[in-house]
C-alpha cells in the first residue's frame, strides 16, 4: 500500500421527477472536486452482492458542476441517459459530500487496486446519514481474486462490514421517506413509484 491522497469531492446524484434513471438501477453522478475538476459519471445496475459492487462505469469530464443538460453532454453518457430520460429534465435527487484518503495497492510493481476511505454526509430529502467506509477498487492490472485476496485481508486486520447497499441507495433511502406522488403523475411515473 502506498499513500496517494486525501481530498474533498462534493456529488449530486441526479434524476428525473418520475426517477427514470435510477429506476431502471442506474447511478448518474456529477462529482465537484478539490481540484476544480467536474467529473460526470454513468453506473450500470450493479450485478455483485455482499458488499462486492460489480458494474459497469463510464467517466467524461465536464465543464460546470450545475451542467445538467444531457443533451450536450458526450457520447455515450448523453446517448445513453437520453434513452432513458425520455426528454424530462434532470434535477439534484441527493447530495453527497465526502472526505477521501486513497492508497494504491501494488503486487510486483503493477498497480492492482485502490483502497479509499469516505467520511461524510449523503443528504436527501431534508435528511442526512454518515458515511464512513473503506471502498476497494480493482484497476486496470488488477482481477477479482486480487479483490478476493485484498477483502480478506482487511477484514482479518479491521473491525469491518461489508456494505450491501450504495450511496445512492442510501440516499434514496432518505428521500422515500418523505416521497408522495401528486394527482398529475403519469402512469409509469406511478408504476415506477
Amino acid at each position: 500500500l502506498y499513500p496517494e491522497r486525501a481530498g474533498h469531492h462534493r456529488d449530486v446524484l441526479l434524476d428525473t421527477a418520475s426517477r427514470a434513471i435510477t429506476s431502471t438501477g442506474v447511478t448518474l453522478r456529477l462529482r465537484d472536486t478539490d481540484e476544480g475538476r467536474f467529473i460526470l459519471t454513468f453506473k450500470g445496475p450493479n450485478a455483485g452482492k455482499s458488499g462486492l459492487h460489480e458494474r459497469e462505469e463510464i467517466e467524461a469530464d465536464l465543464d460546470s458542476a450545475e451542467h445538467f443538460d444531457y443533451a450536450r453532454w458526450p457520447d455515450p453518457i448523453g446517448a445513453r441517459v437520453q434513452a432513458l430520460a425520455h426528454g424530462e429534465r434532470l434535477l439534484p435527487l441527493v447530495r453527497i459530500y465526502i472526505h477521501r484518503r486513497t492508497w494504491a495497492v501494488e503486487r510486483d510493481g503493477e498497480h492492482i487496486a485502490q483502497v479509499a476511505l469516505d467520511q461524510g454526509i449523503i443528504s436527501a430529502g431534508g435528511r442526512t446519514a454518515r458515511v464512513h467506509e473503506l471502498e476497494v477498487e480493482l484497476k486496470q492490472g488488477g482481477k477479482r481474486t486480487d479483490l478476493e485476496e485484498l477483502g480478506q485481508r482487511l477484514l482479518e486486520q479491521l473491525p469491518l462490514q461489508p456494505q450491501p447497499r450504495g450511496k445512492l441507495q442510501r440516499g434514496l433511502t432518505l428521500l422515500d421517506k418523505r416521497r408522495t406522488l401528486d394527482g398529475h403523475a403519469s402512469l409509469e411515473a406511478v408504476g415506477r413509484h
